[in-house]
């Protein structure tokens, strides 16, 4: 049974951060007692960004902070992005919240219970009966693991209309006081930000269709290691092991043709491939 695209949209935080504003703050904050910042910095200038989104002001960066201030942050951030990213979404499908029978809600960057699509529960207008979908911990594959389950879980209710929501506050997670590596390389990537898409195995009417294919997932045995949060009495810490490139280099084209098999599909058949970080070179191997 296919299942389409009904509505898409995204949304961001108010603050506007600048890499060149960036830079200069990372360089107050870390350029007197981190002795490496000045060669890890070229990060800023090779990451491609130009600017990013966040939930919190640049001058948040330059304070303390421990779990408390940051959840509090992230909770009042994240809900307005729901709010904003799951109302365009359902106007672009032309549905109304309260027709929606399932949400799924995607973050890894902070914590609430009840979750986030309870929190917005009475704002949004939801169905006392709606189904939740709460997924924490998926890390950069969020989005497009959020994604194939709730394709999966449209499919499997013919009808139903399911609301993904998928959101993070990578800012908060920033670290002034470890002076490690992987969070000066954080530090020139990670943004705030959202999105939202509406699903149903109903056809959609007037518009293009897109119909979403099953998803494929892939786990490795033996690589906690390689990427995730380090949890302390601060917060979260990025985990970002060396190996990573090497590691994606030796799998990505193996773990891309099981996709592509999964879906009785072949290379030259696709068009275009977009994928989070690999380089163009990775795909040489397919």
């Amino acid at each position: 049974m296919p299942v389409f695209l009904h509505g898409l949209s995204t949304a961001l935080p108010p603050h506007v951060l600048t890499q060149d504003e960036v830079r200069e703050r990372a360089g107050i904050i870390f350029g007197a007692k981190y002795p490496q910042f000045e060669r890890l910095s070229k990060s800023f200038a090779t990451a491609g960004i130009d600017r990013r989104y966040s939930v919190v002001p640049i001058d948040w960066f330059s304070e303390e902070h421990g779990w408390v201030d940051r959840n509090v942050a992230f909770i009042e951030g994240a809900k307005a992005m729901f709010l904003d990213a799951a109302r365009l979404a359902l106007l672009n499908a032309g549905w109304q919240a309260e027709e929606v029978d399932c949400v799924v809600t995607v973050s890894s960057t902070g914590i609430a219970t009840p979750t986030l699509e309870a929190q917005v529960f009475s704002d949004m207008g939801f169905r006392e009966d709606i189904m939740r979908v709460p997924l924490f911990g998926l890390g950069c594959a969020g989005g497009v693991t959020g994604l194939s389950v709730a394709q999966s879980l449209a499919k499997a209710r013919e009808g139903a209309k399911v609301l993904l929501v998928v959101i993070e506050t990578c800012s908060l997670s920033f670290r002034a006081d470890r002076l490690q590596k992987a969070d000066i390389i954080a530090t020139a990537l990670f943004g705030d930000g959202s999105a939202a898409a509406c699903l149903s195995t109903d056809a959609t009417d007037g518009k293009t269709r897109v119909e979403l294919g099953q998803g494929y997932q892939k786990m490795w045995p033996d690589t906690l290691s390689i990427m995730g949060w380090d949890v302390d009495e601060a917060g979260f810490g990025v985990v970002f092991d060396r190996s990573i490139p090497t590691f994606v280099r030796n799998e990505f084209a193996a773990a891309t043709r099981g996709a592509l098999d999964a879906s009785a599909l072949k290379h030259d058949e696709i068009d275009r491939y977009t994928a989070a970080t690999p380089k163009p070179e990775f795909f040489h191997g397919l």
